[in-house]
């Protein structure tokens, strides 16, 4: 791993901050490291550990894998297993970690109009989620608006953060219905994993703003997971 990086005649340090970098190595040497990125992990505050946790994974990836990004795949093949198989298999993994509230948007003259317009579908979203969430976020596509609530702030870090490192067992999602079917509700639609079959190629979808797991790619990191851990009981039992 590089500390620092050549950017044409200069060289500059290759992290977004001394004090993460520093603090990812003490964690790294010391007994208790487990206990602490499983801390981290499950705090309160994880969404300021984005850096560090960024940091800690190229000095520990095994640790990460089987620490945190193991746990979470076995969770995420829960849920996809608990859909119907007929629904698309993108749509089924944006349900493990979100719900989805669309209505359309009126068209408007000015950007204040907008911003009122958007609050007030944030609004009735909300009221219409009885799942406990942590945050939610908004997008806009073809006079429809799109709420995504996430059920687990750490879940969505974790997967920005596999992202960042270019992990082949997650991808930005790329769902286009093939139909090219507009949604029009005017009480808007809210989907869960439990109606996800119900919308199953219907709906075009804001491309490249959700990252996702790749279904088939965690089924061969679970795998390579096991079998480096069956290898490695084998070498320690020489």
């Amino acid at each position: 791993m590089p500390y620092f990086v050549k950017e044409g005649v200069y060289y500059k340090w290759s992290h977004k901050s001394f004090l993460e970098y520093f603090a990812a190595v003490y964690v790294l040497r010391s007994k208790e490291k487990e206990d602490i990125i499983n801390n981290i992990y499950n705090s309160n505050r994880i969404e300021s550990y984005v850096n560090f946790l960024d940091i800690y994974y190229d000095l520990d990836p095994e640790l990460i894998d089987n620490q945190l990004v193991l746990p979470v795949i076995n969770e995420y093949l829960d849920v996809i297993n608990s859909i119907p198989d007929t629904v698309d298999i993108d749509l089924a993994s944006l349900m493990f970690n979100h719900i989805i509230y669309i209505e359309p948007m009126d068209n408007v003259n000015n950007r204040e109009e907008y911003i009122i317009q958007f609050d007030n579908i944030v609004k009735r979203a909300e009221a219409r989620v009885s799942e406990k969430t942590e945050s939610l976020y908004g997008h806009f596509k073809n006079g429809l608006s799109f709420i995504l609530f996430v059920k687990e702030i750490k879940n969505k870090i974790l997967l920005d953060v596999l992202d960042n490192k270019h992990k082949k067992f997650v991808k930005k999602l790329k769902f286009n219905s093939s139909e090219n079917i507009k949604v029009k509700i005017s009480n808007g639609l809210l989907i869960t994993k439990e109606n996800i079959h119900e919308f199953d190629k219907s709906i075009e979808f804001p491309n490249n703003l959700i990252i996702i797991f790749d279904y088939e790619s965690t089924i061969e990191f679970k795998k390579n997971i096991h079998e480096t851990k069956k290898k490695k009981l084998l070498l320690d039992g020489f």
